[in-house]
């Protein structure tokens, strides 16, 4: 018990500000992980639906260069990666050439 009760603490103290009254709420290190979890999953959510609007969305800008256009069709497919729903490359392709 003292134990947890010490992990506890400093998962407080080691937590962001703004993510502290989600953990001050909590009474256990456990019940913390997991409200923080669900604070990082419906951010992540949030995140992986507008990068999936983006590449249906993406078109090539008036008067810039395919290289820079494929560097954000390709900056795109990398943020995806990070939101733990990778597109692969023949995806990125049709995105990239009906833009």
């Amino acid at each position: 018990m003292g134990q947890e009760r010490r992990a506890f603490g400093r998962l407080k103290m080691s937590v962001a500000l703004h993510h502290l009254p989600t953990v001050q709420s909590c009474s256990s290190a456990k019940e913390a992980w997991d409200a923080l979890a669900g604070v990082f999953t419906a951010k992540m959510n949030t995140r992986r639906l507008q990068m999936t609007q983006d590449f249906a969305l993406l078109k090539i800008q008036p008067e810039e260069t395919l290289l820079a256009y494929s560097g954000r069709a390709k900056k795109l497919q990398l943020e995806m990666a990070t939101t733990g729903h990778p597109y692969d490359d023949n995806t990125v392709l049709i995105h990239f050439l009906n833009g």
